[in-house]
């Protein structure tokens, strides 16, 4: 069911705007941590593209409360939306304060809204940083989400282009999908645009290295394997049959570009032998990784292995879960050009589960962990670093200091101790 509405246009223009601003709270003071939680009551995704004049905004909620059998209009009916336009993360000035109101609501067969806003894009602003404040009418219950908006990105294509799955007007929010999927590129600015594509093999990325290894970026990263070049145009109906990361490109000559990744079997789960065994690499040694990659009966020496660590087979059930699951969610959180858990936030997020608190600014995000067991106080700080294939990469400022936290925290999860 599809719901149109009214469009709103968010932004009137800059000249008019500066005159009413107002001071609060900067949004870097904000604690975000419900942004890694699957099982808060409202769980949101977001994807922007750039339509010229305008920047189109989707976002994806997983509203729990609603009956699944609900129309899309019951959306507004339980939830309301209000957004504070600032300059960066650390203002403490909302450039523009409005009530949102959806261009169109559709809700799929998961029960997953999707909003679709259309943001006039302000002028000489080149980046902004909506708080997006979700308010349960009735209640005093809202959740902040930070949607940052640049307005003119160093890499143009990266917001140019999205992906559609199955002919679908509302975008994938990951930017991986299965070789039996059926997708299509689209962009709001280029129809029937030609794209060139380079493959590169799965394996090109390693597995991060722990906080201390201050050598990480030069040392964790394989050489790129081309698989292939090939052509494709936008708004086609296409089939990526080989996994992999695949880099698309208007223009081969610049490294300008976007990337996806294609998946096997049921990612984001892990759920096949070696893939249960590759994120182990945080918890082993390299003489158990090795036997357990090794191993003619793999299935058998990895339950052996989990047997050992839980010391009963409830126990051991409870164990695999827990870390499991804390993989599951580095995958769809984390996952951009290489999968999530092998990635800097995916591995802390593995080892240490979703921060206490989270604070993001311009260029990096705080992760706090206030109950660690083995430091009061422990804080991760990841700092953005764009590469040619996403803007969005991240990666952890790395300190000796780190040994204590991680060792006696790896130590848990190798005597059986479960992590929530």
């Amino acid at each position: 069911m599809i719901w149109k509405l009214r469009p709103v246009i968010f932004f009137l223009g800059l000249g008019l705007l500066l005159g009413a601003c107002q001071t609060y709270s900067s949004l870097n003071t904000v604690n975000l941590e419900y942004r890694y939680d699957a099982n808060m009551p409202v769980s949101v995704q977001q994807a922007v593209l750039d339509a010229g004049a305008n920047v189109r905004l989707y976002l994806a909620i997983d509203a729990k409360k609603i009956l699944p059998n609900a129309p899309a209009q019951s959306l507004l009916d339980y939830y309301g939306f209000t957004g504070n336009l600032s300059p960066s993360y650390k203002s403490k000035y909302i450039i523009r304060h409005d009530t949102l109101v959806p261009q169109q609501i559709f809700r799929d067969k998961k029960g997953i809204f999707y909003a679709v806003f259309n943001i006039e894009k302000a002028q000489n602003l080149p980046f902004g940083v909506i708080a997006l404040d979700i308010y349960e009418r009735g209640t005093d219950r809202s959740y902040v989400m930070d949607i940052p908006l640049d307005f003119e990105p160093a890499n143009p294509i990266a917001n140019k282009y999205l992906l559609f799955r199955n002919g679908s007007t509302i975008p994938l929010m990951q930017n991986y999908f299965a070789p039996r999927d059926t997708v299509s590129i689209r962009s709001l600015l280029a129809k029937n645009k030609t794209l060139f594509i380079k493959h590169y093999s799965e394996e090109t990325f390693s597995a991060s290295l722990p906080p201390m290894s201050v050598n990480s970026t030069i040392t964790n990263k394989k050489s790129l394997k081309l698989l292939g070049r090939f052509q494709i145009n936008t708004d086609r109906l296409l089939q990526f049959s080989e996994s992999g990361l695949y880099f698309v490109q208007e223009d081969t000559t610049s490294n300008d570009g976007f990337s996806f990744v294609v998946q096997e079997n049921k990612f984001p789960r892990v759920t096949i032998p070696q893939e249960l065994v590759n994120p182990l690499v945080y918890i082993t040694t390299r003489e158990e990784r090795n036997k357990l990659s090794n191993s003619p009966k793999q299935k058998e020496t990895l339950d052996q292995f989990w047997l050992d660590v839980g010391g009963n087979r409830d126990h051991a059930r409870n164990v695999i879960r827990n870390f499991y699951e804390n993989v599951e969610e580095a995958n769809r959180l984390f996952t951009s050009f290489e999968q999530g858990w092998k990635t800097d936030r995916g591995m802390v997020y593995i080892i240490f589960g979703k921060p206490d608190r989270l604070l993001r600014f311009d260029d990096h995000e705080e992760w706090y962990y206030d109950r660690n067991l083995n430091d009061s106080g422990l804080m991760f700080a990841f700092f953005k670093r764009p590469t040619i294939f996403t803007p969005e990469n991240y990666e952890l400022m790395r300190s000796g200091d780190y040994s204590h936290a991680w060792f006696g925290t790896v130590e848990q999860w190798r005597k059986g101790v479960l992590r929530h």
